[in-house]
């Protein structure tokens, strides 16, 4: 025998054990400290696979009904992945003697193949070692993917998120006990392992940055995901009338040089949303204020900032129905939006000299409300 058939011998032996006494269990349905992973049937032949601290054991039964496979058909239940053979690419392929063949690959999955219709397996067993009880080849990580369970934080509400690296081999199976390294822009943020399933997490607390790319890194491979990382950020509606005519959304400090405030919003009555000075946020002296508002609640809406004085109005369609606004810093300067058109500019010289707070304001008309809803205040 050749030193190559030899080492291929040798090999096949390290991966493919028969051994009579589990044989003779199976076949006799005794199956002690075993636990059944999985049962399929396909072109009439069964396959169950067990496991126990060991061994993955394969039964193959009954008798192949169509021939001539060329293509081999392959299980829909999975061995778990404490429980999967764990070569380079699959198990060794195992050849009967009347010309089937059966593998199982290290995802889990079971391929047979059978040439004629005379394939009749009788309990037929291969057994396979477990991987992570006994060793063998490491799987080697293939690719990297980052994720997020938020991709939106309010720093405001002390939001945090997780980032889940999910890393795998070119089998896609999960890759344990790997090093994923977690950084913020270019920033480490140390490193984290890999669980049985493939996946290292790290947390990030909101600080009101603006946009936060993150990535994942195993080795060369690497993943980003981007995060909206909010000065304030809420989806709920919140709602001012005449008897309650101003209501405070988010107390603020300190604000950027840049940024965005969006948000959705509808009015029957004379109303305002925006960032106002804490010292001046009421109803009859809504002073040192950047906003959009209407002024009747049915015609038209304004914008700007005010002093001591009225602001600019435009004229525009339904206040009644929601719209999308849009405010915008940039310096000394303020954009105004609506639907995302038009392009209305003021220069405020005050804004520096007051800490704000985003608030709804409504003081004229009836008892019908005023609603905002999908407040964002963003650094841009």
């Amino acid at each position: 025998m050749s030193k190559q058939v030899t080492g291929i011998v040798s090999w096949l032996k390290e991966w493919f054990y028969d051994k009579a006494e589990v044989q003779a269990l199976l076949v006799s349905g005794s199956l002690p400290n075993l636990s059944q992973k999985g049962t399929f049937t396909n072109s009439g032949v069964t396959v169950t696979t067990y496991s126990d601290e060991a061994y993955v054991y394969v039964v193959f039964s009954g008798t192949l009904s169509s021939s001539g496979n060329t293509m081999p058909i392959q299980s829909t239940s999975t061995i778990p992945s404490n429980y999967r053979p764990n070569s380079p690419v699959m198990s060794p392929i195992h050849t009967s003697s009347n010309g089937y063949q059966l593998e199982v690959l290290a995802n889990g999955k079971v391929n047979f193949w059978g040439s004629t219709s005379a394939n009749t397996f009788v309990a037929t067993t291969v057994m396979y070692p477990v991987a992570s009880r006994i060793g063998g080849v490491t799987p080697v990580p293939s690719s990297v993917s980052l994720a997020s369970d938020k991709s939106i934080l309010s720093a405001y509400d002390s939001d945090t998120c997780t980032l889940s690296a999910t890393v795998l081999d070119s089998s896609n199976n999960p890759v344990p006990s790997v090093t994923v390294e977690f950084f913020n822009g270019a920033t480490s943020m140390g490193t984290s392992p890999t669980d049985s399933n493939g996946v290292a997490t790290k947390s990030y607390s909101a600080t009101g940055v603006g946009d936060v790319t993150f990535t994942a890194q195993v080795d060369s491979l690497t993943s980003t995901y981007t995060v909206e990382d909010c000065i304030y950020y809420n989806t709920a509606e919140i709602s001012t009338n005449y008897t309650n005519n101003h209501v405070t959304v988010a107390s603020l400090s300190t604000l950027p040089s840049s940024f965005e405030l969006t948000f959705d919003y509808k009015t029957n009555l004379e109303g305002r949303v925006g960032l106002f000075s804490q010292t001046n946020f009421s109803a009859s002296n809504p002073n040192y204020s950047v906003f959009v508002g209407s002024p009747n609640g049915s015609s038209s809406w304004y914008y700007g900032y005010r002093t001591t004085s009225t602001s600019t109005t435009d004229v525009s369609a339904s206040p009644t129905d929601y719209h999308n606004y849009l405010i915008k810093r940039n310096g000394s300067s303020f954009t105004y939006k609506r639907d995302g058109s038009g392009n209305y500019s003021k220069t405020v010289s005050f804004f520096d000299s007051y800490n704000y707070l985003i608030g709804l304001m409504g003081w004229h008309g009836t008892s019908s409300s005023s609603s905002a809803k999908n407040i964002k205040l963003k650094k841009v």
